[in-house]
């Protein structure tokens, strides 16, 4: 994660998951710099030397000073469209795309790699979600309990996912609960058709049980990192997903026809 300000009230942050290729900036304030960490629990945090961000004691993040001169922004800008040169950020706030290049500049020169798996990133706003100060999502047990185990948890009872990729993005959404009622209509509809038509859920069940972790394999792909092994599940994986589309269009739902069209694996690769 990269944490940067010209502003003292406002904060521009980026973060990477650079195993999975989820990238992610936005901005936030400094009431809510200590909620932000808390919900994205970085491993390492950016920032620059003579920078004035408050980092909260209860993180357990290692702190990474870099040279004020990376936080140019003109220079973290070019970065940032290199890596990413359909996107449009020009609406962006300043200090945000700034914390986005020089994040991806620290991770290219550390991976000595030019990461070819990371091509869009995330736009996120604080209001997309509802806001938990740390305390709050302590108490919760969301992931954790109060003696730091991860059972039992709101996630360890609700986790029956077939795959690794499901089990994470569940953990995602209860740290991220969202305050879209249109998609969460979208997900309460789509639940409902899957609840009520058991044998097709099983079937759909069948084929995530039989995936590898796709997201995974791909970053390691792209850092040359894989394996024989990874290669392998990746290609066993790409069959089985030719069987999930013809599943999931057999339901109403508008999410899980978007989401048929979306694991569709190209031919080219099959």
């Amino acid at each position: 994660m990269c944490v940067y300000s010209k502003h003292a009230e406002k904060i521009g942050v980026a973060w990477l998951n650079l195993a999975s290729g989820e990238f992610y900036a936005g901005e936030t304030g400094n009431e809510l710099l200590s909620s932000t960490l808390d919900r994205l629990s970085p491993a390492e945090i950016l920032l620059a030397t003579s920078q004035q961000v408050r980092i909260p004691n209860h993180t357990s993040a290692a702190l990474h000073p870099l040279p004020d001169s990376l936080f140019s922004d003109s220079q973290a800008s070019a970065q940032f469209a290199a890596q990413c040169p359909t996107l449009d950020v020009s609406q962006w706030p300043a200090h945000s795309v700034t914390a986005a290049g020089v994040l991806l500049g620290y991770v290219q020169d550390t991976q000595r790699n030019r990461l070819p798996h990371i091509h869009d990133v995330q736009w996120e706003q604080p209001q997309d979600y509802v806001l938990m100060d740390p305390a709050t999502r302590r108490n919760l047990e969301i992931s954790q309990t109060l003696q730091g185990e991860t059972s039992p948890t709101l996630l360890s009872l609700l986790d029956t996912c077939a795959c690794a990729m499901g089990s994470r993005r569940l953990r995602h959404w209860l740290h991220h609960p969202l305050r879209n009622r249109f998609i969460l209509q979208q997900r309460q509809d789509a639940i409902s058709q899957l609840i009520q038509q058991q044998h097709r859920r099983h079937d759909i069940h069948t084929v995530l049980r039989g995936l590898s972790d796709i997201q995974r394999i791909a970053g390691r792909i792209a850092l040359l990192s894989a394996r024989p092994r990874d290669l392998s599940g990746l290609r066993d994986s790409l069959h089985a997903l030719q069987a999930l589309p013809a599943l999931l269009t057999t339901f109403d739902s508008p999410l899980l026809m978007d989401l048929a069209a979306k694991t569709t694996p190209p031919a080219t690769v099959i």
